[in-house]
């Protein structure tokens, strides 16, 4: 197994100068507020913790890091990068990010709607003209293998694609979607009737691969492109990309399965790539990841580097869609996902990312308003603004959810918090 010394940045003091005695009214300089920290204590707990959960919890590999707005204040790689090569995680290692691409599209979304390119509440067929004219099912019947539809009352805005309450759903977390598939054999989901009314339910959905295709269609640049000139390169983000090139190959992680109780590990492709698309398909690092997530933490500013407004990173961490809230994704493939996610029931959704509900804050785990997402091999990340840190955890196993996967993911968590210090 391998263990990567991990470090701590302290609190930088200002020492207070002294000042002649004056008559009037004294201007007071107060230092900032000390960015948070984890003790030493702490990051042996969280060691301890990890190369556990690889020893005894089924978790082949983790990779996982920790920072403030200043930089990074705790990692650590553990176990295999490949168990049958015997190769070593590094905090360098190369993961598959699946859905974690969601925030990075939903904020090239929001870079185009502060430049003017179209209004969040536009429709999104005025840019995309397929989108138009949808149909929503009422009625399924399996026995007779038939369903019934009737028009959307509304057309699905570009808010509501950034939300998931476009009425399109993934056919793993949707009976609806599945039942429907099964009956038309039709593969693309695209091609389906949407499973509620635009604007009226959370569905866990493609809706920011629709957004993908808005933001090259918008900027007439591939969305692949957009994302390295617009958002990787000035980050400094120089690992996370569609494909992973010949010569970082050996930093890609293998994925394992869970197949009859036993994880099975695949090998690493020849290639390493999945397609562009805006709802998944990157690959990075946690350190990549984790400067996206200091941005946004920092308002939309990263090291003297601006990519949104603090008015936009406002958007995407508050609840944006009313009095909808997040509902549990209930499994079709539970090789592929457990049902999910933890908040369900009272979380909201902002335009990126689930947001903490008071109902769903815990002592010793997250506070009301922090933003989260994850990636279907478990690879999780959570920002929480009123501790003042945002967090990656790294794994790369199926199925998601999966009790050992989550175990490591929220142990973590817990002993994030309780080890921060300021």
């Amino acid at each position: 197994m391998s263990r990567i010394r991990i470090f701590f940045l302290l609190p930088i003091l200002l020492a207070a100068s002294c000042a002649p005695e004056a008559t009037g009214p004294v201007a007071v300089e107060t230092a900032p507020a000390a960015q948070p920290a984890i003790t030493e204590e702490g990051r042996a707990a969280l060691d301890a913790f990890i190369e556990e959960t690889v020893v005894d919890r089924g978790v082949p590999k983790v990779v996982a890091m920790v920072a403030n707005a200043d930089g990074i204040i705790f990692e650590g790689a553990y176990g295999k990068q490949s168990v049958a090569d015997g190769i070593d995680a590094r905090l360098d290692s190369i993961f598959s990010l699946a859905s974690m691409t969601k925030p990075i599209t939903s904020v090239a979304t929001l870079m185009l709607a502060e430049e003017g390119a179209f209004g969040l509440d536009d429709p999104v067929s005025m840019y995309l003209p397929d989108l138009a004219d949808r149909d929503v099912v009422t009625e399924i019947d399996a026995e007779a293998g038939v369903y019934r539809t009737e028009p959307a009352r509304s057309e699905i805005t570009i808010r509501q694609l950034l939300t998931h309450t476009s009425g399109l759903a993934y056919n793993f977390a949707n009976p609806t979607m599945q039942a429907m598939i099964d009956i038309s054999g039709e593969r693309n989901l695209m091609n389906l009737p949407l499973v509620d009314h635009p604007g009226t339910a959370w569905n866990y959905s493609g809706s920011t691969g629709v957004l993908g295709n808005l933001v090259a269609e918008v900027s007439g640049v591939p969305l692949d492109e957009f994302l390295r000139s617009r958002i990787f390169e000035p980050l400094g983000m120089v690992d996370t990309a569609y494909s992973v090139p010949d010569e970082k190959r050996g930093r890609v992680v293998t994925v394992h399965r869970a197949v009859d109780s036993e994880l099975v590990e695949d090998e690493v492709p020849e290639t390493v790539g999945s397609g562009v698309r805006g709802d998944g398909g990157l690959y990075g690092t946690a350190a990549d990841y984790i400067r996206f997530l200091r941005m946004i933490l920092n308002g939309g500013e990263l090291d003297g580097t601006r990519i949104l407004s603090p008015e936009s990173v406002e958007l995407m961490l508050t609840n944006q869609m009313g009095d909808i809230i997040v509902e549990t994704q209930v499994s079709t493939n539970m090789a592929r996902s457990l049902d999910f996610p933890v908040g369900a029931g009272a979380d909201t959704w902002g335009l990126g990312f689930q947001i903490t509900a008071p109902e769903s804050a815990m002592p010793d785990m997250r506070s009301t308003g922090s933003f989260t997402w994850a990636g279907i091999n478990n690879t999780h990340f959570w920002g929480d603004p009123e501790r003042g840190i945002v967090a990656v955890i790294l794994m790369q196993q199926l199925p998601f959810y999966g009790e050992d996967a989550m175990a490591a993911y929220q142990g973590f968590e817990q002993r994030v918090n309780q080890n921060l210090v300021r």
